[in-house]
């Protein structure tokens, strides 16, 4: 019995590699494709930091806890929020995917476990979310000269880690919505802008309006990026409370997203929508 379960593991875990494997081949199979998304994100990056230099000033009093410099508030708010994205996109795209070219359905039906997909999707994003941080820190060293990740700390890593699992539930949640109803763009862009607005991506909490700013703090990415902020300030205050939160968040959202993605996937099968997108 023990011979079989861990059988069981090595095969899933050699199925991880190769769905990992098949999707980084397609994924530099296209290159002006790939070469584009970070384009884009470079640019994307470079007009906000172009905006702010219109004025003639780099350091802001709004800042002062994070040390002033607003590019390195823009970068750092960049990093966090590309990686927890890329995670996310990579699930729910990859999903889609599976179902618009017809393999979602011949995966079911062979014995391998949604966890299987689902680890390899999110191990897929994890790569290309630190590709995205390397492209941004990479800028921000060359462009601007700030090196803010050089104070890395135990709190960054962990706070990484638990963006890995809450960004997988959430991808599991949108995913799940994929492939039940088929139509979820709007709503994932919906999503996307409403929390970066109120996250604290591109600017503190201070200069919103106190009648909305509980918004924020009723969020789960404003504790993700505030504790990520925090943990790259030596000695600053309360960062594990930050940290805390987000995993709280994070093993929620995993188990939502799980269940999400399992009635999703049992619906098509209802609805005979598995094969096609």
């Amino acid at each position: 019995m023990a011979s079989d379960k861990g059988s069981l593991s090595y095969r899933e875990m050699k199925k991880i590699f190769y769905f990992v494997q098949r999707d980084l081949k397609m994924l530099f199979t296209y290159r002006i494709a790939f070469v584009s998304m970070f384009t884009s994100l470079f640019f994307g990056l470079f007009n906000l930091v172009l905006f702010g230099a219109m004025f003639g000033v780099t350091e802001l009093s709004s800042l002062s806890f994070y040390g002033g410099n607003y590019i390195s508030f823009i970068i750092i708010g960049s990093i966090g929020w590309g990686f927890m994205w890329a995670i996310a996109g990579a699930t729910s795209n990859a999903l889609r995917s599976e179902m618009a070219m017809g393999t979602l359905e011949a995966i079911m039906s062979t014995p391998t476990r949604i966890a299987t997909l689902v680890i390899s999707y999110t191990i897929y994003g994890s790569f290309f979310g630190l590709l995205s941080i390397l492209v941004i820190a990479l800028a921000g060293v060359a462009l601007f000269g700030t090196a803010m990740l050089g104070t890395l700390s135990l709190a960054t890593i962990a706070i990484f880690l638990m963006m890995i699992i809450m960004m997988a539930g959430i991808g599991m949640i949108f995913g799940g919505l994929t492939i039940w109803t088929q139509n979820v763009d709007q709503l994932i862009g919906f999503t996307q802008s409403v929390t970066m607005f109120f996250s604290g991506v591109y600017f503190p909490l201070s200069v919103l309006p106190s009648a909305i700013r509980p918004v924020a703090h009723a969020l789960p990415f404003f504790y993700t990026i505030e504790g990520l902020r925090r943990s790259l300030i030596p000695d600053a205050p309360d960062v594990w409370f930050y940290a805390g939160v987000t995993l709280v968040t994070a093993l929620a959202l995993l188990a939502v997203g799980y269940f999400t993605l399992i009635y999703g996937i049992k619906k098509a099968k209802c609805n005979g929508s598995l094969g096609y997108y």
